[in-house]
């Protein structure tokens, strides 16, 4: 197998130099098999989503800076690609969607009562160091907003509804790690640490360091409850959900940790009628922006991936920046990821086109292109080659594009002459209607030619 042109099982590489000299960092190209199957999972996760009842939504790739900068997190302002519009107006290329959504919600949706369910699907751009084996400035996201309901029923449905879509896809081994912004922040609240020993104490659970935690705990003197429940944070995590809600009950400080941990109790409760709670990891001592999230907070992962195949959660306080406030939750799946997950679970191929399911040799006849017309309406491919071949010349195309079916038509008997083809009984000469029966049969057989055309076809000799 010629290797040149060949996946790793991983999913697509990183660059070579020479495309490096065409392309900028952090993005890339999709050719063939890749660009279908991602069109092919983001139809599946699409299709899911609507048959959830959320309704697609389109939004601009750009948007004002001020609009988006004043009222969103701080973190990914100095990620942002901005640029100027005709009227020196600064201009940010989108760098999430969810803020569009807010946006769109906050302003033009003011008057209407929602609940509101969205779900779309498009590029986000920021600058992003996303794995250590991989540089990404262009992601493809497809997610699902609700907004317009504060209870953990809406939490649920847009867990499992993410589920469903990843199921679509035939990505069913996954797992769900489930946080909750609350109990950190009740915590950031009972210890009232100055900036700089929460940065320290955001570290240590960002990098779940033991070490760094324990340094974060000398620092700070805290009182005995306090240092209890920072010395347990890192072991409340697991797939044992109740045995960890019980335990992490002891270690509240305030109202708003029990809020948080009532608030999960009711959400596994409901992943679990929705029969996805095995799916579910819990982890306190997650640590989500808060500026941003306001309660529970989730992230998908698949076997074998440095990267999260999803994220989300509620961020009730983002609506109101643009308008009136109402609680909203939602989540996106990485397109992108979710290609590299399949590339994963199969063996590498070769890059090539999509072989048709018939080539015609060059006509300019009007019933034979009418004919073809007809059937390609019916979602069937046919290429017309639109240059002069032999009858060698286009078994030698046709093989060539592993067509499943290769014919020629013929002006003076208005018939299609088939020189090749899966069935070896449907060579030779036919008029419109058995040729028609003929393409149609196979597409519904999904008969093809063997790969790497080791296999000759019937009128290969022709």
């Amino acid at each position: 197998m010629n290797t040149e042109n060949t996946l790793p099982a991983g999913g697509a590489r990183r660059p070579e130099a020479t495309n490096r000299r065409h392309l900028p960092l952090g993005v890339r190209e999709y050719l063939w098999q890749d660009a279908r199957l991602r069109q092919q999972l983001e139809t599946a996760v699409n299709r899911t989503f609507r048959t959830w009842g959320y309704n697609t939504v389109i939004l601009p790739m750009f948007e004002f800076g001020d609009m988006l900068t004043t009222r969103t997190h701080a973190a990914t302002h100095d990620r942002l690609y901005r640029f100027l519009d005709m009227e020196g107006r600064t201009l940010i290329l989108r760098p999430d969607m969810t803020a569009a959504v807010a946006r769109l919600v906050g302003t033009r949706l003011a008057g209407m009562e929602g609940p509101f369910r969205f779900c779309y699907a498009g590029s986000v751009f920021r600058h992003e160091e996303t794995s250590g084996l991989e540089y990404q400035q262009e992601f493809r996201q497809a997610g699902i907003e609700l907004v317009g309901s504060a209870d953990a029923m809406a939490d649920a449905e847009i867990l499992a509804c993410m589920a469903a879509g990843l199921n679509a896809c035939n990505l069913s081994d996954f797992r769900i790690v489930v946080g909750h912004a609350d109990y950190y922040g009740g915590l950031l609240d009972a210890l009232g640490p100055q900036p700089s020993d929460a940065r320290q104490l955001r570290w240590a659970m960002h990098r779940k360091s033991e070490h760094a935690l324990a340094r974060f705990v000398e620092s700070c003197r805290p009182s005995p409850r306090q240092r209890a429940t920072l010395e347990n944070l890192l072991t409340l995590q697991g797939a044992d959900v109740a045995g960890l809600l019980e335990r992490a009950a002891g270690f509240c400080l305030n109202r708003r940790m029990e809020s948080a941990l009532r608030n999960l109790r009711e959400l596994t409760e409901l992943l679990d009628a929705y029969g996805i709670l095995e799916r579910v990891t819990l982890d306190l001592a997650e640590y989500r922006n808060l500026e941003y999230y306001t309660g529970t907070t989730f992230e998908f992962l698949l076997p074998d991936s440095a990267a999260v195949a999803g994220s989300g959660g509620r961020y009730d306080g983002l609506i109101g920046k643009f308008g009136r406030s109402r609680p909203a939750v939602g989540g996106i799946l990485h397109l992108d990821r979710l290609v590299r997950a399949v590339h994963a679970n199969q063996a590498p191929q070769a890059l090539s086109p999509k072989p048709p399911l018939c080539l015609v040799g060059q006509t300019k006849s009007g019933v034979a292109l009418e004919s073809i017309g007809k059937l390609r309406q019916q979602g069937l491919d046919i290429v017309v080659h639109t240059d002069p071949l032999s009858e060698s010349g286009i078994l030698d195309m046709g093989r060539s594009l592993e067509a499943r079916v290769v014919a020629d038509w013929c002006d003076q008997t208005q018939f299609f002459h088939v020189l090749a083809c899966a069935l070896p009984e449907y060579v030779g000469p036919m008029d419109l209607s058995r040729f028609e029966q003929l393409l149609e049969g196979l597409q519904r057989t999904e008969l093809s030619v063997p790969e790497q055309s080791t296999t000759r076809m019937a009128g290969d000799d022709v």
